[in-house]
């Protein structure tokens, strides 16, 4: 018999013999303790702050939440949203990826999981669950909506000449220029700058009644705002 509560066992002898002189022996009695599987479970708990960043860089601080499991027979799996990195690193600055596993077995005590926006997401607003997952067992946290702001991108034309009755040639296609603000290996490929300002325009005066023609300097610059 099976019982999985506790309860008492009474033997009763069958016996339909008469007489005074019937007795029954027991050979063989054994009681075996038996405890049933438990499931497994992943707990993930805290009070996550919201994050913002700007483009180009990890957001200044990172916020924190913990994460326990029991009967376990593997390591908890924590996967946060898209946009963001987490870190088990005590001093929640270093070690942060796209994923981390916190390693164990049966019981995993409290642990602390440290959450950023990562550094490389683009431009726009972030939120979703943090999916903590060990074998069939799992749990999830929702992450605040954090942003990523626009950055700025400084496009400074080079200097140059054009001789007074010349037509300087504008429009697409154009390279000589400077970028600065850039991101990692981002690169500008041509700009089209489609007009002097005054300022540039004043720059080439008219040449002296003797005549000739005398080159004068071009200075423009363009301004992008997010990229």
């Amino acid at each position: 018999m099976n019982s999985a509560a506790n309860g008492r066992v009474r033997i009763r002898a069958n016996d339909t013999r008469t007489g005074t002189s019937r007795r029954t022996n027991i050979d063989e009695f054994s009681i075996t303790a038996y405890s049933p599987p438990t499931s497994p479970t992943v707990s993930a708990s805290g009070n996550l702050s919201v994050l913002n960043s700007t483009y180009g860089s990890a957001s200044l601080t990172a916020t924190s939440f913990t994460v326990s499991g029991q009967n376990l027979t593997q390591g908890i799996l924590v996967d946060p949203p898209d946009g963001f990195e987490v870190s088990l690193a005590e001093d929640g600055i270093t070690g942060f990826a796209a994923t981390q596993t916190i390693a164990g077995t049966g019981t995993i005590a409290p642990t602390t999981v440290f959450i950023r926006v990562a550094a490389g997401s683009p431009a726009g607003s972030y939120s979703g669950n943090i999916v903590c997952t060990s074998g069939a067992a799992s749990a999830t946290l929702a992450m605040p909506e954090a942003e990523v702001r626009r950055k700025g991108l400084n496009i400074t034309a080079n200097d140059q000449n054009k001789p007074f009755g010349q037509t300087l040639a504008l429009g697409s296609g154009q390279t000589a220029f400077s970028a600065t603000s850039l991101v990692g290996s981002e690169t500008v490929g041509t700009v089209a700058p489609v007009r002097m300002t005054r300022r540039a325009l004043m720059s080439s005066p008219r040449p002296p009644r003797q005549g000739g023609r005398l080159p004068r300097p071009i200075t423009t610059s363009i301004t992008c705002r997010g990229f």
